[in-house]
């Protein structure tokens, strides 16, 4: 937990491998342990020791469930990174709220509570740093080697304020759930509380809504559990323990409500004029969770696989969303998430495991507070304290996700774990009970030693396979480059660092992002190099490159448009219209920022050209008419992001076409064409007019004469005259004093105009 906590970087799968080797390494030694004393012949469980010991068989099928659905995700990085948090929270779970019990539980319960503290501790001494102006501390500066996410707003020792303020809410809440019922000094539950107080005022300075919601679920949970709990005291500490944390109480509630009110109101939404115009500053997620939902149908029972939503959004993207939305990475919803990854199935198992460990919260909470009449709360009870923590935590998490994915980071994740064991009973060790058969302990054994099994396994796996991440992951951290998600610029890296270490780290472990990044870099140095045959062997490189990041995830459109743009570079052009073909539906809700359509165009005007040069006419005209329909079908995204390249890319197109046209004499056909150009050339200051106009002119001479043979002399002049206008217009954009083409043309059509003039034709 310490480890996840220190190395909690949402997006980079390297910096979680540390805490899930050790998470490993403590369930061989936990297994190891119990299969020790039971061999010792140590008293074990008793089959009566707890009445929900359906609970182990429930949360093993739950878990194999999880971890072999993410195995078979069809993109096996992507499952990978699930696994990395599944077998953690499975560890978490099974050893301190399964298989632990006596004092072995209460210590471990304890330790992880003063451990979720003592993190908390450090998140608010850097967000107070940086209160102050600071950075103050991460080890994100260290590994990423970049400023973090989310500035301007408190992020603790996280690169982005969700996941702090997600962590603050929850461990807040269990500082004062151990300061109203914390068995230690008052003193100690003083600095307690105010540390719990420090962490949700600064969850509210981090301007997350999804925390500031979920704050008023929690506290009102807090609320009533403390009332609860205080059901079966004395009447005298009733009454003035009731009238005091009430009072405290109702200041709590009227605060969170008043922070939830103004973060609200500073993130949302405003029109021209101010005003508040919606209660979100971004509609991204009310337009993702429609994509999820349509998705979800698609793949009912067992979802898609993890992660998938992260591409699957490209089929079925929501028309809403603007050109500036990046590709989401997550559906800012994970109930929702759990149906796109993991389908009907996987929700049903975390929502029952919800409901179940409230539900079980709720009697522990009754039931403590019966057996702490006596004691009182001068006292104390963990037992107590931890349980209404535990329970207002999964209230507080349960809203938060609502509206964010935090629980897909590994230390919030294993929060989440760690209020679900605070709410089960403690299972004490005992011998038989008279009432026990042998058909109930025999059926308990088995069970016992299945969770045991799977500990176990699961040890294993997290040593493996966290292992074998952090090996591969290693040089990477050396560059503090672990950032592997979203934008970056390629351009700007220094090559000669990256291309080592991306070989370097891909030859022990692949993974589709380090290929697709290699790919590119390759791609760069190729466009840059001078020498033939280097440049060659540099495509050849980048080529083998985008080929691995694709057999690792065939859903990704990037690779595929380097592939393809690769190909066109090596005049390989089937090959390249294959690799455009195969991306289309992936990449076309993301044509303004790929304008994979419009480079596409581009690759089918180099194949009408070929067909030109090569005698073949008709299929040139095919492939200029597909560029076209291309190109169009490109136009609200290519024409909105990059104007300029689509426009001028659309206009050389339409141009060789319109020339193609006139050299087949088609002129009609021609004329329809220049007119689409000549609106593109308006609407662009970068066209070369000179070249255009120039053409143009051409056309109508060529035209004129056609029709002066063809005995239609009135309209030959008036095409020679309207190409005299366009021979005019480019000397105009001429900057030169004299060009003889342009000059010599327009003498020829001047003397055509003279003749039409003398002979009477004109009139």
């Amino acid at each position: 937990m310490l480890l996840a906590g220190i190395f909690g970087i949402t997006f980079s799968v390297v910096p979680q491998t540390p805490a899930v080797i050790t998470s490993g390494v403590g369930a061989i030694m936990i297994s190891f342990s119990l299969i020790a004393n039971q061999l010792r012949g140590v008293a074990c469980l008793s089959a009566r020791s707890s009445s929900y010991t359906w609970l182990s068989t429930f949360s093993i099928i739950g878990i194999c469930y999880f971890i072999v659905r993410a195995w078979l995700s069809p993109v096996t990085d992507l499952g990978i990174e699930d696994l990395l948090l599944i077998i953690p929270a499975g560890i978490f779970y099974l050893s301190t709220g399964i298989l632990l019990s006596g004092k072995q539980a209460i210590r471990a319960r304890l330790v992880l509570a003063w451990v979720v503290i003592l993190l908390l501790s450090m998140h608010v001494g850097s967000a107070l740093l940086q209160l102050q102006g600071g950075k103050g501390f991460s080890l994100v500066y260290y590994f990423m080697g970049a400023t973090p996410a989310s500035e301007g707003h408190v992020i603790g020792m996280y690169g982005y304020y969700g996941s702090f303020a997600n962590f603050a809410v929850v461990a807040g809440l269990l500082c004062l759930s151990m300061s109203v019922w914390g068995r230690f000094m008052l003193p100690v539950r003083v600095l307690v509380f105010l540390l719990g107080l420090v962490s949700l005022l600064l969850s509210i300075l981090s301007q997350s809504r999804s925390a500031a919601v979920s704050l008023i679920a929690g506290l009102a949970v807090l609320v009533l559990l403390v009332l609860v709990s205080f059901s079966h005291q004395q009447d005298s500490v009733k009454k003035w323990a009731r009238r005091a944390f009430a009072a405290v109480a109702v200041v709590f509630l009227i605060g969170a409500t008043t922070a939830c009110y103004w973060v609200m109101q500073l993130r949302a939404g405003r029109d021209a004029d101010g005003a508040v115009a919606s209660l979100f500053d971004s509609v991204a997620r009310l337009n993702f969770w429609p994509m999820a939902y349509e998705q979800w149908l698609d793949f009912f029972f067992f979802g898609a696989g993890s992660r998938s939503f992260s591409y699957l959004c490209l089929l079925y993207w929501n028309p809403n969303l603007t050109p500036t939305h990046a590709n989401p990475e997550y559906v800012h919803n994970e109930y929702l998430q759990l149906l796109t990854d993991y389908g009907l199935v996987g929700l049903v198992i975390v929502v029952i495991a919800l409901v179940v460990h409230a539900y079980i919260g709720w009697r522990q909470t009754r039931k403590l507070a019966k057996m702490t009449k006596f004691s009182g709360l001068g006292n104390g009870s963990n037992a107590m304290a931890l349980t209404i923590a535990g329970m207002s935590g999964m209230a507080a998490m349960s809203v938060h996700i609502c509206f964010d994915f935090r629980t897909h980071l590994l230390a919030n994740l294993l929060l989440l774990v760690c209020c679900a064991v605070w709410t089960l009973p403690i299972r004490s060790l005992g011998g038989t009970s008279p009432s026990e058969t042998s058909a109930d302990r025999g059926w308990w054994h088995s069970k016992y030693a299945a969770a045991n099994f799977l500990l176990l396994a699961l040890g294993f796996g997290a040593i493996g396979l966290g292992g074998h991440q952090l090996w591969a992951g290693m040089p990477l951290v050396d560059q503090k480059i672990l950032k592997e998600d979203g934008a970056w610029k390629p351009h700007q890296v220094n090559k000669s660092v990256w291309i080592p270490v991306l070989e370097k780290s891909l030859s022990r472990a692949p993974r589709w992002q380090r290929s697709k990044r290699l790919g590119i870099l390759y791609k760069i140095e190729a466009d840059e190099a001078t020498q033939p045959e280097i440049k060659n062997k540099l495509y050849a490189k980048a080529e083998a490159a985008c080929l691995a990041s694709i057999e690792r995830h065939k859903y990704d459109p990037i690779p595929r448009i380097n592939l393809a743009a690769i190909y066109t570079i090596q005049s390989k052009y089937e090959e390249a219209d294959q690799a455009y073909a195969e991306t289309q539906k992936m990449a076309k809700a993301r044509e303004p920022w790929l304008m994979m359509h419009t480079h596409w165009a581009s690759l089918r005007h180099l194949m009408a050209a070929k067909c030109v040069e090569e005698g073949q006419p008709e299929t040139a005209e095919i492939h200029f008419n597909t560029a076209i329909d291309l190109f169009e079908l490109s136009k609200d995204g290519g024409a909105t992001m990059r104007a300029n390249n689509w426009k001028q890319a659309y206009a050389r197109c339409l141009l060789a076409y319109a020339i193609f046209l006139d050299k087949a004499k088609r002129y009609d056909d021609a004329e329809i064409i220049y007119t689409k150009v000549e609106v593109i050339q308006k609407a662009s200051h970068q066209l070369a007019a000179i070249s255009f106009y120039n053409y143009k002119g051409l056309h109508y001479y060529n035209h004129s004469i056609e029709l002066y043979y063809g005995k239609s002399p009135k309209k030959a002049y008036r095409l020679m005259l309207l190409a005299s206008e366009s021979m005019r217009m480019s000397r105009g954009y001429s900057k030169a004093e004299k060009h003889f083409l342009i000059d010599s043309q327009t003498e020829e059509i001047q003397k055509y105009i003279h003749f039409f003039e003398t002979t009477g034709i004109a009139n």
